[in-house]
Parts: structure tokens; C-alpha cells; sequence
């Protein structure tokens, strides 16, 4: 969902400074950073200001008075653009999950190809020693509950 990709791209912001993007004290400080950094809402999200009783007489501020390139000069020019697609204020206009996924960050370095083949690794590795999925992680072990009781520990 929209939501989501604009999450990812707050999230990946936060993961390179170790601060949040927009650290608002209130909805509507947080609103202010918002526009500060990247610019006017789009209409939709205008509207829901406009029309919200809790931010009736609210003025919004002059737009983008400081870029997101500005603000985080050291980031490359990959992270930028990802996280500029993800924070993209028009939510329609937001990338899916799957183009992030194919977006050049992450696959500039032969990531994929690297990466999943250990994360693989490891998932089969606790797997296979997770006590909770029963003997040498086989699916469906039988347990005993504190009463003493058999179950069967579902499967997946």
C-alpha cells in the first residue's frame, strides 16, 4: 500500500542518520516538517486538512524550504532517489513494493544474488534448530502442553 512504501522510504531515512525524518512533537508539527522538506500536499491530502475540525483555521506553511538533498548531503545519490520515490506526496504516484524491490539500490551491487542465497541459509538454519517447530524443525511435531496434554503444533 501507499502507507507502506512511504514507511519504507521514512524508515530507510532513519536507518542512514539514526534520527527520524520528520520529528514532529504533534500531528501538525510533524505535518509542518513534512511540508518543509518535501514540498505542498496534494490536493487529496489538502482536502482532509481543510475538512478535519482539529485543524480548523490551520494556515499551511510555504513549502519545501529545505530540500531533502540539502538536508542529507552525504547519502548517495541511490538513497536519494529511493527515498524520494517512497515520500513521493502524491500517494497514486508512489512506486509498488516490487518496483522498489527493482529500484536501483537495491540491486546496483548484485545484492539478490548475494543476499539471498545466505538469507536462505540462515532460514533453514533456524529452522531446523527452533525448538518451538518441534524435533530438528519438523513441521506439525507432536508436543505435550503444562497438563500434560498431546497437540499438534500447526503447520504453515
Amino acid at each position: 500500500r501507499e502507507v507502506d512504501v512511504w514507511a519504507s522510504g521514512c524508515l530507510l531515512s532513519e536507518m542512514l542518520t539514526g534520527e527520524p525524518l520528520f520529528p514532529g512533537e504533534s500531528d501538525i508539527d510533524q505535518l509542518f516538517h513534512i511540508i518543509q522538506t518535501l514540498g505542498e500536499l496534494s490536493i487529496s491530502h489538502r482536502q482532509l486538512v481543510e475538512r478535519n475540525p482539529m485543524l480548523a483555521g490551520l494556515r499551511l506553511p510555504a513549502a519545501a524550504s529545505t530540500p531533502l538533498v540539502a538536508s542529507f548531503p552525504t547519502w548517495s545519490s541511490r538513497a536519494h532517489s529511493f527515498v524520494a520515490k517512497c515520500l513521493c506526496l502524491e500517494p497514486s504516484s508512489r512506486p509498488s513494493a516490487q518496483e522498489l524491490l527493482n529500484h536501483e539500490f537495491f540491486i546496483h551491487d548484485n545484492f539478490p544474488e548475494t543476499f539471498l542465497p545466505v538469507l536462505r541459509q540462515k532460514v533453514q538454519q533456524e529452522f531446523s534448530t527452533n525448538t518451538l517447530l518441534g524435533i530438528n524443525g519438523r513441521r506439525g511435531s507432536s508436543t505435550t502442553d503444562r497438563r500434560g496434554r498431546g497437540s499438534k503444533i500447526p503447520g504453515g
